[in-house]
């Protein structure tokens, strides 16, 4: 957290302020804030006593001053130029609907990660020049987004991103999907990123897997969220109950084999395929 802080302090402004939400924090967040805050008054702190990293979030969107709010993950670190870089973006945009902005992340590990791991898997990049993304897609570690619309939209869905060690992800794709469906934009923003660290646990097969299996949960909560009717909804679980149990069957058998021919990647790739579709047959289960 310390580091996170120390990392944008240097880069505020004027215009711009420090935001600390305490979720249930168990170290000295409160007294660091306090010694910072002295310092320079442009830190601040606010306790978030119900456990959440969505509700962290809507409690900086509701106590947050300014027309955006930028988040930070108090694992990320902010390159040089990070916040200057947002506040130019905002000062002088391309487009006269943007509501949510995002730029790049860069991972640092605690450990060399395994040979299967996928050199790309935590990095986010998409290019050296801004870019509207009709999509959406920004990562939820370094985004802003404009305050007032995201409060008139209900904020993140608080079921959905980390509750303490358990992650149900997605909490920034739902967002930006009803930014878009509102009529805003998503950007991408070159010059903006920060480092991100990774954990040694994360980098093992059991970690992905069960990474793949929260995030086919949280696909289903999406969809089925996003579905414009009743019977849409109905078709949708219709679907998956269908496919999902082949893609989960077929996957396994296959990440068996890969294993087997020593081909790591690709098992480790297949077998999160198939605890994905296990996701999704969960969720429609204890959601039916």
């Amino acid at each position: 957290m310390e580091k996170a802080i120390r990392s944008v302090l240097p880069q505020l402004t004027p215009d711009t302020e420090l935001l600390v939400i305490d979720n249930q924090s168990t170290d000295d967040t409160r007294h660091l804030c306090d010694r910072l805050a002295m310092v320079n008054g442009a830190v601040g702190y606010l306790l978030e006593t119900k456990l959440g990293l969505s509700v962290a979030r809507n409690a900086a969107i509701r106590n947050g001053r300014g027309k955006f709010v930028l988040f930070l993950d108090d694992d990320a670190l902010a390159e040089p130029g990070w916040l200057a870089a947002y506040r130019n973006f905002f000062l002088s945009p391309p487009a006269a609907r943007i509501m949510a902005v995002g730029g790049g992340v860069i991972p640092f590990y605690d450990c060399q990660p395994p040979q299967w791991v996928d050199a790309k898997q935590c990095h986010f990049d998409w290019g050296d020049q801004p870019l509207h993304l009709a999509g959406g897609g920004l990562s939820g570690c370094n985004s802003a987004y404009a305050r007032e619309t995201v409060m008139a939209l209900g904020g993140f869905d608080e079921k959905l991103g980390y509750q303490g060690s358990f992650l149900i992800p997605r909490e920034e794709s739902e967002l930006q999907d009803r930014l878009i469906k509102a009529g805003g934009e998503c950007w991408w923003l070159p010059g903006a990123a920060v480092q991100h660290f990774v954990a040694a646990q994360r980098l093992t097969v059991k970690s992905m897997a069960m990474a793949a299996f929260l995030n086919g949960r949280a696909a289903a909560i999406h969809r089925l969220k996003n579905a414009q009717s009743t019977g849409q909804r109905v078709r949708l679980r219709l679907k998956r109950w269908l496919i999902s149990p082949f893609v989960l069957a077929f996957n396994l058998a296959l990440a068996s084999v890969l294993f087997v021919v020593g081909q790591q990647k690709k098992a480790v790739r297949t077998l999160c395929r198939a605890t994905r579709a296990a996701g999704w047959i969960w969720q429609l289960i204890v959601h039916s």
